[in-house]
This record gives structure tokens, C-alpha cells and sequence, in this order.
């Protein structure tokens, strides 16, 4: 795949796929929804992953922090 990434025109190329939702606020049921996003390419740029999650205020990038806090809240209520 390495080798094809390098072949063509495109100037950035992206991986977005659904990730697991988790509780919002210690609420049983499931959560707002959240993607795992990578910037496969970018030509002359920086590559990079990151989780994003739908919140009423907007789009925002999830934290490791957040992730293992929110992680572990569910585990307490489930």
C-alpha cells in the first residue's frame, strides 16, 4: 500500500472510519457520534490520527485524557 500512496496526484489522502461511542455524562445508552480520522498523505506536510466526536457545541477532537475518563466512567455505571 506504501508504494501505491506515492503514485498518484492527490495532494492529501484520508482514512475516516466510525469509532465506538461512549456515554455522554455517565447516561446509560449510547453516546454522541465519533470517528477515528488519518491523514494518510499530505504532500509537503505533516501526517497524523486523531478521534473526533459530534457535540452539540460542534466537532471536537477527543483526548487520550477523555477517552480513558469517559472509558472509565461507563465501566463504573455498566
Amino acid at each position: 500500500m506504501g508504494s501505491a500512496l506515492l503514485q498518484n496526484a492527490c495532494v492529501s489522502r484520508w482514512d475516516i472510519a466510525s469509532a465506538a461511542s461512549l456515554p455522554a455524562d455517565g447516561l446509560p445508552g449510547v453516546g454522541h457520534a465519533r470517528w477515528k480520522v488519518e491523514l494518510l498523505k499530505m504532500r509537503g506536510g505533516k501526517t497524523g490520527k486523531w478521534e473526533m466526536e459530534w457535540a452539540p457545541e460542534g466537532i471536537r477532537i477527543v483526548t487520550p485524557a477523555v477517552i480513558q475518563h469517559t472509558a472509565a466512567t461507563a465501566r463504573k455505571i455498566g
